[in-house]
Protein backbone atom coordinates (compact mmCIF):
# COMPACT_ATOMS: atom_id res chain seq x y z
CA UNK A 1 0.00 0.00 0.00
CA UNK A 2 1.52 3.19 -1.46
CA UNK A 3 1.79 6.01 1.49
CA UNK A 4 -0.06 9.67 0.82
CA UNK A 5 2.09 12.80 1.79
CA UNK A 6 -0.61 15.71 2.01
CA UNK A 7 0.04 19.14 1.20
CA UNK A 8 -0.05 21.36 4.02
CA UNK A 9 -2.95 23.21 2.41
CA UNK A 10 -5.04 19.16 2.01
CA UNK A 11 -3.65 18.53 5.86
CA UNK A 12 -5.56 21.36 7.42
CA UNK A 13 -8.67 21.03 5.26
CA UNK A 14 -8.50 17.31 6.51
CA UNK A 15 -8.56 18.77 10.10
CA UNK A 16 -11.53 18.19 12.38
CA UNK A 17 -13.35 20.99 14.78
CA UNK A 18 -13.70 19.18 18.01
CA UNK A 19 -15.53 20.91 21.23
CA UNK A 20 -14.85 18.03 23.89
CA UNK A 21 -17.84 15.30 24.26
CA UNK A 22 -18.18 11.41 24.66
CA UNK A 23 -15.51 8.64 24.13
CA UNK A 24 -17.29 8.23 20.38
CA UNK A 25 -16.35 11.91 19.81
CA UNK A 26 -12.97 11.64 21.04
CA UNK A 27 -12.17 8.75 19.09
CA UNK A 28 -13.42 10.11 16.13
CA UNK A 29 -11.64 13.16 16.30
CA UNK A 30 -7.99 11.02 17.37
CA UNK A 31 -8.44 8.93 14.32
CA UNK A 32 -8.74 11.86 11.89
CA UNK A 33 -5.95 13.90 13.37
CA UNK A 34 -4.15 10.58 13.45
CA UNK A 35 -5.17 9.60 9.55
CA UNK A 36 -3.33 13.56 9.07
CA UNK A 37 -0.12 13.03 10.91
CA UNK A 38 0.57 9.65 9.40
CA UNK A 39 0.23 11.30 6.09
CA UNK A 40 2.38 14.35 6.23
CA UNK A 41 5.89 15.27 6.83
CA UNK A 42 7.70 16.44 9.20
CA UNK A 43 8.47 19.40 8.77
CA UNK A 44 4.99 21.35 8.98
CA UNK A 45 3.71 18.74 12.09
CA UNK A 46 4.01 21.84 14.37
CA UNK A 47 2.11 23.97 11.88
CA UNK A 48 -0.19 21.06 11.74
CA UNK A 49 -0.37 20.73 15.67
CA UNK A 50 -1.38 24.58 16.19
CA UNK A 51 -4.05 24.28 13.03
CA UNK A 52 -5.62 21.12 14.67
CA UNK A 53 -5.42 23.99 18.34
CA UNK A 54 -7.16 26.62 16.66
CA UNK A 55 -10.22 24.09 15.79
CA UNK A 56 -10.75 23.42 18.93
CA UNK A 57 -14.24 24.84 20.66
CA UNK A 58 -16.07 24.87 23.95
CA UNK A 59 -14.64 22.18 26.62
CA UNK A 60 -11.68 21.20 24.59
CA UNK A 61 -10.64 24.53 24.06
CA UNK A 62 -11.14 25.04 27.68
CA UNK A 63 -8.81 21.86 28.65
CA UNK A 64 -5.98 23.55 26.61
CA UNK A 65 -6.81 26.85 27.06
CA UNK A 66 -3.59 27.93 29.19
CA UNK A 67 -1.16 24.52 28.46
CA UNK A 68 1.39 24.25 26.00
CA UNK A 69 1.65 21.25 23.73
CA UNK A 70 4.74 20.80 21.30
CA UNK A 71 3.44 17.06 20.05
CA UNK A 72 0.27 15.43 18.93
CA UNK A 73 0.72 12.63 21.73
CA UNK A 74 0.71 15.22 24.72
CA UNK A 75 -2.49 16.56 22.82
CA UNK A 76 -4.13 13.25 22.14
CA UNK A 77 -3.20 11.87 26.19
CA UNK A 78 -4.66 15.19 27.94
CA UNK A 79 -7.93 14.58 26.53
CA UNK A 80 -7.94 10.94 26.88
CA UNK A 81 -7.73 12.15 30.53
CA UNK A 82 -10.38 14.47 30.03
CA UNK A 83 -12.83 13.63 27.81
CA UNK A 84 -12.24 9.43 28.92
CA UNK A 85 -15.34 7.97 30.68
CA UNK A 86 -12.11 6.99 32.96
CA UNK A 87 -11.39 9.83 34.38
CA UNK A 88 -8.68 10.30 36.71
CA UNK A 89 -9.50 11.49 40.50
CA UNK A 90 -7.54 14.57 40.14
CA UNK A 91 -9.11 15.91 37.23
CA UNK A 92 -12.60 15.08 38.94
CA UNK A 93 -11.48 17.06 42.29
CA UNK A 94 -10.99 19.98 40.09
CA UNK A 95 -13.72 19.83 38.06
CA UNK A 96 -15.83 19.57 41.11
CA UNK A 97 -13.99 22.60 42.02
CA UNK A 98 -14.62 24.81 39.20
CA UNK A 99 -18.14 23.97 39.20
CA UNK A 100 -18.79 25.32 42.84
CA UNK A 101 -16.56 28.27 42.07
CA UNK A 102 -18.60 28.83 39.22
CA UNK A 103 -21.47 28.10 41.77
CA UNK A 104 -19.94 31.05 44.32
CA UNK A 105 -19.58 33.57 41.50
CA UNK A 106 -22.95 33.72 40.48
CA UNK A 107 -24.51 33.25 43.98
CA UNK A 108 -22.77 36.54 44.73
CA UNK A 109 -23.52 38.53 41.44
CA UNK A 110 -27.58 37.65 42.27
CA UNK A 111 -27.00 38.57 46.04
CA UNK A 112 -25.78 41.99 45.11
CA UNK A 113 -28.34 42.32 42.50
CA UNK A 114 -30.93 41.96 45.10
CA UNK A 115 -29.36 44.26 47.48
CA UNK A 116 -29.38 46.62 45.24
CA UNK A 117 -32.82 46.67 44.12
CA UNK A 118 -33.66 46.49 47.92
CA UNK A 119 -31.92 49.67 48.30
CA UNK A 120 -33.24 51.22 45.36
CA UNK A 121 -36.86 50.54 46.53
CA UNK A 122 -36.15 52.54 49.25
CA UNK A 123 -34.28 54.97 47.83
CA UNK A 124 -36.48 55.85 44.59
CA UNK A 125 -38.94 57.92 45.92
CA UNK A 126 -36.05 60.62 47.67
CA UNK A 127 -34.00 60.35 44.52
CA UNK A 128 -36.08 60.38 41.43
CA UNK A 129 -36.58 63.46 39.30
CA UNK A 130 -39.43 64.52 37.31
CA UNK A 131 -38.29 64.94 33.51
CA UNK A 132 -38.41 68.76 31.83
CA UNK A 133 -39.47 69.88 28.14
CA UNK A 134 -35.63 70.16 27.76
CA UNK A 135 -34.30 67.18 28.95
CA UNK A 136 -35.25 63.54 30.48
CA UNK A 137 -34.61 63.12 33.96
CA UNK A 138 -31.73 60.67 35.12
CA UNK A 139 -33.44 57.76 36.15
CA UNK A 140 -33.18 56.60 39.99
CA UNK A 141 -31.04 53.25 39.01
CA UNK A 142 -27.83 55.41 37.55
CA UNK A 143 -28.47 57.80 40.29
CA UNK A 144 -28.00 55.21 42.48
CA UNK A 145 -24.94 53.69 40.73
CA UNK A 146 -22.91 56.77 40.52
CA UNK A 147 -22.40 56.91 43.91
CA UNK A 148 -19.65 53.78 43.88
CA UNK A 149 -16.92 54.96 41.77
CA UNK A 150 -14.66 58.28 41.50
CA UNK A 151 -16.29 60.97 39.06
CA UNK A 152 -13.35 60.23 36.24
CA UNK A 153 -14.48 56.77 36.42
CA UNK A 154 -18.37 57.53 36.07
CA UNK A 155 -17.85 60.04 33.99
CA UNK A 156 -16.75 57.82 31.22
CA UNK A 157 -18.75 54.71 32.32
CA UNK A 158 -22.51 56.74 32.33
CA UNK A 159 -21.89 59.20 29.98
CA UNK A 160 -23.39 61.96 32.62
CA UNK A 161 -21.36 65.50 32.84
CA UNK A 162 -19.29 66.06 35.32
CA UNK A 163 -21.01 69.25 36.53
CA UNK A 164 -24.04 66.83 36.62
CA UNK A 165 -22.30 64.35 38.51
CA UNK A 166 -20.63 66.88 41.24
CA UNK A 167 -24.89 67.51 42.07
CA UNK A 168 -26.22 63.62 41.96
CA UNK A 169 -23.25 62.02 44.39
CA UNK A 170 -24.07 64.41 47.19
CA UNK A 171 -27.89 64.59 46.72
CA UNK A 172 -28.13 60.24 46.50
CA UNK A 173 -25.90 60.14 49.55
CA UNK A 174 -27.64 62.99 51.43
CA UNK A 175 -30.91 60.71 50.56
CA UNK A 176 -28.79 57.17 51.65
CA UNK A 177 -28.08 58.94 55.03
CA UNK A 178 -31.18 60.17 55.48
CA UNK A 179 -33.53 57.14 54.40
CA UNK A 180 -31.19 54.61 56.13
CA UNK A 181 -29.90 56.40 58.97
CA UNK A 182 -32.13 55.08 62.15
CA UNK A 183 -31.47 51.60 60.94
CA UNK A 184 -28.38 51.23 60.09
CA UNK A 185 -26.59 54.87 60.70
CA UNK A 186 -26.80 55.02 64.67
CA UNK A 187 -23.50 57.70 64.93
CA UNK A 188 -25.94 60.34 66.05
CA UNK A 189 -27.33 58.54 68.82
CA UNK A 190 -23.92 57.23 70.18
CA UNK A 191 -22.61 60.56 69.80
CA UNK A 192 -25.20 61.91 72.10
CA UNK A 193 -24.74 59.10 74.43
CA UNK A 194 -21.18 59.47 74.47
CA UNK A 195 -21.13 62.83 75.05
CA UNK A 196 -24.11 62.53 77.82
CA UNK A 197 -22.10 60.89 80.31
Amino acid sequence: MATVTLSMEAAINLIPSFSGGNDADLSAFENKCKFVFSNITENIRPTILNAIIAQLTGKAFEAIRYREFTEWSELKNHFRTIFSTKHSVNFLQKALSSIRQEKMKESKILRGYYTFIFYLDLLRPRITKQDTVMRQAIPAEERLIATGKSYEDLKFSTGIAAQTLGSIIPETCKAIYEILQDTYMKVKIMLYLLYKI
